[in-house]
């Protein structure tokens, strides 16, 4: 099961123009973890008992992040639309990777990543849940469902013309979107392995976002069934194997979104890619969002 909501712009309004080859030049920063997990049992089964909780399941993550960023390389240079451009430094330290600010990103900010002036786009990936659904996610769906329960009070309040029935109904509504979606909420973190990407490309011209996506995937139950029975219930490996699914959606729909941009921004002169504006970023009047 997945949820897919994802989104893109005129990328050649941007300064991101194919090349000859109708490929975009792209740089893929280290996947970065935003995800908030306590317990190494969050993440492992059988999770081994150890004296600095906290750090071992950063130790952990930290893994997870780097193969699953050697992973999103691999499956992203296999694509017809897609150049990926080296970092000039493969060692990105992470605290520069949480310090930098949402775009729009500035010619500094593009420097401290060590981002190569001949890239027309930067694609940063953050893993940003990881063995339970993310927080946000859950209070916006309790949030909606307090929304609908407050709009059947009202209704229930009109039809029988009798306020305080209507705050009855509407206080017994919430309370059971809270028992759905909150003790759900653990029934599905225990049963399934969620994984949640969020995906943001960057324009080297502007410093603009001009695509963005977000993959929720539960579980990749084809993988993890074609698995030797010891490894099914595993949820280190079943984890891995739902964040390598939710990999592959953001690179079809990244790939399909560059896609659509080569129709327009193949018109552009190579030359183009060469120009001042693009090469450090720093474009004086953007054309458009």
């Amino acid at each position: 099961m997945a949820c897919l909501f994802s989104g893109c712009a005129t990328w050649a309004q941007h300064g991101v123009t194919a090349a000859r080859n109708k490929k975009f030049r792209i740089a893929v920063l280290p996947i970065v973890v935003t995800a908030e997990i306590d317990k190494l049992s969050d993440i492992m089964t059988a999770a081994p008992v150890v004296a600095d909780e906290n750090k071992s399941v950063q130790t952990q993550m930290k893994n997870v992040a780097e193969q699953l960023s050697h992973d999103l390389n691999t499956r992203l240079h296999d694509t017809d639309s897609i150049e990926i451009v080296p970092l000039e430094s493969p060692e990105i330290d992470t605290d520069i990777l949480a310090s930098i600010a949402p775009p729009p990103w500035s010619p500094e900010e593009f420097d401290k990543l060590k981002i190569r002036h001949d890239v027309q786009a930067v694609l940063l990936v953050k893993l940003a849940g990881y063995g339970k659904m993310k927080k946000k996610w859950l209070t916006y769906l309790i949030g909606s469902g307090m929304v609908e329960a407050v709009v059947q009070g009202v209704l229930a309040a009109k039809l029988v013309h009798n306020t305080w029935v209507g705050i009855a109904f509407a206080v017994e509504e919430a309370g059971q979107e809270i028992l759905v979606w909150g003790g759900g909420s653990y029934l599905f973190n225990k049963h399934y392995a969620p994984v949640t990407l969020e995906a943001e490309l960057v324009s080297r011209s502007d410093g603009k976002s001009i695509w963005d996506d977000t993959v929720f995937v539960s579980v990749d139950k084809k993988a993890i069934e074609a698995l030797a029975e010891e490894d099914r219930k595993k949820k280190q490996i079943q984890l891995y194997l739902t964040a390598k699914k939710a990999l592959d959606e953001v690179a079809s729909d990244l790939d399909k979104a560059a896609k659509r941009n080569i129709s327009t921004a193949s018109d552009v002169p190579d030359e183009a890619n060469n120009t001042p504006a693009n090469n450090h970023g720093d474009a004086a009047h953007p054309t458009g969002p």
